[in-house]
């Protein structure tokens, strides 16, 4: 677990001192921490040894050991390709590079997701996604897009009100100018997050007033500063190749529970969407 999930996962039972100094590093995250121990105490209006204390419990030696978790997450959600390429070992045995020795460890990846997202936070993540008093938008990243198209297509045929955004961000000013506050934007960020994406969630939030719905890995896109719901993802599969198998599975188990929901009006729609889509249906 990064440093910044678990301050999240442990802000419900933190006292008031340690409430605010997980308000200001969260604010600012990571930067907020690679500050002296007493800049981040004055920011907070907390002492130094209340720093200290709430370092240690979340499992730091100290405040520099502390600053050296951050740091390496940092580095870890910047790494290219070919630093990953870098960081597999030489001697990593040759049955890891065959077929069976991928299928293993992607196996494992997908075996992780309930540790990701419980059924409780599924169950109700499903259940923002399927109520149609709320229209979705939906735009991922350069890579992990065609994986959110995947959902957005789905959802299209079994609810009303889901659109797609253009890659072309001239156009999502329009998109964000027809969002109401009950709407949901759903974006998918991944490691080597897109700036542009950060942008739009903010007008998202402060124009439209509408709610993000975040899906990212373990080290948390910036978006995840705007969103009501963050969803991390296993991406990590050792190779050099980040995995979007555990997005996938998470967007065909989000298909398959919105689509059962409501059985009789999913297959009406269906019924009507091969209806419209029959042989020259469209023929002029």
């Amino acid at each position: 677990m990064t440093v910044r999930a678990n301050i999240e996962a442990s802000v419900s039972s933190m006292t008031s001192a340690e409430r605010k100094l997980a308000s200001t590093l969260l604010s600012d995250y990571p930067f907020a921490g690679l500050d002296t121990i007493q800049s981040l105490a004055g920011k907070s209006r907390v002492s130094a040894p209340s720093v200290s204390r709430f370092v240690n419990k979340l499992g730091c030696k100290g405040y520099l050991d502390f600053q050296r978790c951050l740091i390496d997450e940092l580095r870890e959600e910047q790494r290219s390709p070919a630093e990953l390429q870098l960081a597999v070992s030489d001697d990593t045995p040759s049955a890891a590079h065959t077929f069976t020795g991928f299928t293993d460890r992607s196996v494992q990846l997908v075996a992780q997701m309930t540790e990701h997202l419980s059924e409780n936070r599924f169950t109700a993540l499903c259940e923002i996604l399927a109520d149609e008093r709320r229209a979705l938008y939906f735009l991922g990243g350069e890579m992990s897009d065609p994986v959110l198209r995947l959902l957005s297509n789905h959802l299209r045929r079994v609810r009303r009100q889901v659109f797609h955004l253009s890659t072309d961000s001239s156009s999502w000013p329009a998109s964000v100018m027809q969002m109401r506050a009950k709407d949901i934007f759903v974006t998918m960020d991944l490691r080597r997050y897109q700036p542009s994406l950060l942008q739009l969630a903010r007008q998202v939030t402060s124009h439209a007033r509408a709610s993000v719905v975040l899906l990212t890995d373990k080290w948390l896109s910036p978006i995840a500063e705007h969103a009501t719901e963050v969803v991390p993802l296993p991406i990590e599969n050792g190779s050099a190749w980040d995995s979007y198998l555990g997005a996938v599975t998470c967007c065909e188990a989000i298909i398959e529970r919105v689509a059962s929901g409501d059985t009789e009006k999913t297959h009406r729609r269906l019924k009507d969407w091969d209806a419209l889509r029959a042989p020259g249906v469209w023929q002029i």
